[in-house]
């Protein structure tokens, strides 16, 4: 059995040569084609809204209270990560097309895309709807087939009975039903069976009315045309911006076209925006920023320059032993030979103070 070839070093001396020099076979190999295929172009989906990330009112007093409170000086681009993580900020969104606008629903912090989903919302929670039981009557009529919703196995009149659109109007309300009316009309069954065709005629149901903010209309259609016109701005008024945290756009299903566009957009572009919007924050707020080996620092009080003979003995050792180890932390410090024989809390305090004194 042939020594496998496991190294380069093996294969210095071994000679490739092709089948055709081999004096025992002169078949001619010929060149086979190679088949180039068309890439398939992948069409980047336009993107429809405009992103900025900022820190929050709230997210920015927590920080500004950590800060005071402790001393400790910080490296921004490692606040500005938590904070991702955290997903503690906020994010201010629009329409790139300026005929768009947002939709926001009165004395409510809601917002929807078009008045669509608007009325879907109403349907759905009826904050402005009111439905009422107006009239009891008998289902009469010479009829030859009856109309069923195999979702709610609600029995209907055919579409030419009187009663049709009233029940079809109520049924869809009362369910907060969101499709069409022509499509949810489209996918009732036919029943033309006699004996439920039968038991149907005759049965008792209430003609229903219907009223938005107490005003009386016809049906869902009059309805739907209400919400359209929006007189006055009664439902709702159009907005340029809507702002939204972090931590609830995904949750909001009315806000899923952007969530999802949100999704695409890369980390770095959001950790960009919130390092230079902390920036700015930080010289408002009068935090001391602190450049060093090319990355900017923050802190509440103003570095000082240590003096280490006016230290006690303790804090000079502390000082000297941060000087000569820059990644030291407080647990390297306290298990640290030099104070092995210390009062652990002693050697705490010392921290402590030398971190609000700057």
């Amino acid at each position: 059995m042939k020594k496998s070839l496991d190294t380069v070093e093996e294969l210095k001396n071994f000679v490739f040569e092709p089948k055709w020099s081999n004096a025992d076979d002169v078949r001619i190999i010929k060149k086979e084609k190679k088949i180039h295929r068309k890439k398939e172009k992948k069409f980047k989906q336009n993107k429809e809204f405009e992103f900025k990330f900022f820190i929050d009112q709230e997210t920015s007093e927590t920080l500004k209270a950590i800060l005071r409170k402790d001393g400790i000086t910080r490296k921004i681009s490692t606040i500005v990560e938590e904070i991702v993580a955290k997903k503690r900020y906020g994010i201010s969104i629009r329409w790139k097309s300026e005929q768009k606008k947002f939709l926001k629903i009165n004395k409510e912090n809601t917002f929807f895309l078009n008045v669509s989903d608007v009325i879907k919302n109403e349907i759905k929670y009826k904050k402005n709807l009111k439905i009422i039981c107006d009239q009891k009557i008998k289902i009469e009529g010479n009829f030859g087939h009856i109309l069923k919703c195999n979702k709610t196995n609600q029995l209907f009149p055919p579409t030419s009975h009187d009663l049709f659109k009233n029940m079809i109007d109520s049924h869809i309300l009362e369910k907060g039903i969101e499709i069409s009316i022509k499509d949810y009309v489209d996918q009732l069954e036919k029943i033309s069976d006699t004996n439920t065709i039968e038991s149907f005629k005759g049965t008792e149901i209430w003609r229903k009315t219907f009223t938005v903010n107490d005003v009386k209309v016809d049906g869902l259609k009059s309805i739907k045309s209400m919400f359209t016109k929006n007189e006055k701005d009664i439902f709702y008024k159009e907005v340029d911006r809507i702002k939204c945290s972090a931590s609830n756009i995904y949750k909001k299903k009315n806000l899923n076209k952007i969530s999802s566009e949100l999704s695409e957009i890369k980390k770095d572009t959001i950790i960009k925006d919130l390092y230079s919007n902390f920036v700015l924050l930080s010289k408002k707020s009068n935090l001391y920023l602190i450049k060093k080996d090319k990355s900017l620092f923050v802190s509440a009080y103003l570095l000082k320059k240590i003096e280490i003979h006016k230290l006690n003995s303790k804090s000079g050792l502390i000082i000297n032993l941060l000087n000569a180890n820059k990644n030291f932390t407080v647990k390297d410090i306290i298990n640290n030979k030099l104070f092995i024989h210390e009062n652990k809390s002693v050697i705490l305090k010392e921290i402590r103070w030398l971190i609000i004194s700057g």
